[in-house]
């Protein structure tokens, strides 16, 4: 069984990942959490996933190195 080269070199692939820093509301006390994500979009989709299961409100996602 022969793997393709692009699939190959896909695995070799390295991804860079930043620090986000999670905001909740869990009923007016605001929670401090951090995720770590290659990119805004799945930093926010991993952020509504923790709200959820945390049961708060979602209140901010900041990436922790931009100025």
């Amino acid at each position: 069984h022969h793997t393709p080269r692009t699939q190959l070199m896909a695995l070799l692939a390295r991804t860079t990942y930043f620090d986000y820093k999670v905001i909740l509301d869990a009923d007016g006390d605001y929670e401090t959490h951090y995720v770590i994500a290659p990119d805004n979009e799945h930093a926010a989709w991993s952020a509504l996933e923790l709200s959820k299961s945390r049961n708060s409100r979602l209140v901010n996602v900041i990436r922790e190195d931009e100025w």
